[in-house]
């Protein structure tokens, strides 16, 4: 779900309050964990410091529900780091987990994690001075240490095989669009008429046609009266009245009407009854099995393997 802002997060983002951000989180093996953004300042955020001189610059992403997705991000390389010419030369950031988030100033939130559970592919060093990083959707790399966490959120994705639920056979609807008013909202016709508002909040919609077609993005929020939905993302490219899509609910990884009761499913997998609201702990579990072409982990907006 989306977390609100922090006041040190508003500060340091004062002067930029219409500007849209994102947050990475590189977690290279034997190496320090990487905190940086977009914006240029310093952000505060789940008590890490995200560095924004120098930060990152996000070149292009693609997310689709095949292994073609990728995200191609740069990294100046300056004396002192966060990133090394010879860490890079020597392949040492291939592999390494990756988390990114898209920070809306306007609305003071910040997005769940971006699509996949990313991990670094190709790695490489430009002309002018930057490392040139290609984030793939195959994060289950066999040497990587898996934690599990224990918290009281639900652990497991909508539609998984532990979740139990039928997501593209019951809680999926066939919509056309219908207008299109900016880059991260349109409304659409067909939805069923119980999509009460919130209804596909944390859910996502994939195209069926038009220049997108393939594509999926996570549901913002979703308001009935108007039926239009509300992106966390800007879609890459313009859509037409008459385009098809599929769109599903969403969860919110509770117990209540935004999780298991919207979908009547009794497998809650979290730990709501922790002393409180924010504890949480993390636990190694068993690394995964070396294998030579490692499964695709689901995708977070419902259409991957389950």
């Amino acid at each position: 779900m989306s977390r609100a802002f922090s006041p040190e997060l508003k500060t340091a983002l004062g002067a930029r309050p219409n500007a849209p951000g994102r947050l990475l989180l590189v977690a290279p093996i034997g190496l320090p964990v990487i905190y940086l953004n977009t914006t240029g300042v310093d952000i505060t955020f789940d008590g890490h410091v995200f560095r924004g001189n120098p930060g990152f610059v996000w070149v292009s992403g693609r997310v689709t529900d095949s292994s073609e997705s990728s995200i191609d991000i740069q990294i100046p390389l300056l004396a002192g780091g966060p990133v090394t010419p010879d860490d890079v030369t020597r392949g040492l950031y291939q592999g390494a987990a990756v988390v990114t988030r898209i920070i809306d100033f306007e609305a003071g939130e910040v997005s769940p994690p971006f699509g996949f559970k990313w991990s670094i592919g190709k790695t490489d060093i430009t002309d002018d001075g930057k490392a040139s990083f290609t984030f793939r959707n195959d994060s289950r790399i066999g040497r990587e240490l898996v934690l599990k966490t224990i918290g009281p959120g639900c652990r497991v994705d909508l539609g998984s095989t532990r979740c139990g639920v039928d997501v593209p056979g019951a809680w999926t609807d066939e919509v056309t669009i219908v207008d299109w008013y900016d880059a991260v909202s349109f409304s659409i016709d067909g939805a069923r008429p119980a999509a009460v508002d919130g209804f596909f909040d944390r859910g996502a919609i994939k195209f069926n046609s038009g220049q997108l077609a393939g594509r999926a993005f996570t549901v913002r929020s979703w308001d009935q009266d108007t039926a239009t939905v509300k992106l966390w993302e800007p879609l890459p490219a313009p859509i037409e009245a008459g385009d098809t899509a599929l769109i599903h609910a969403g969860c919110n990884k509770k117990r209540g009407a935004g999780g298991c009761a919207k979908f009547a499913n009794n497998r809650y997998q979290g730990f709501d009854r922790l002393p409180a609201d924010d504890a949480k702990f993390t636990y190694a579990g068993d690394a995964p099995a070396v294998v030579s072409n490692p499964p695709l982990p689901r995708f977070s907006t419902g259409w991957g393997s389950a």
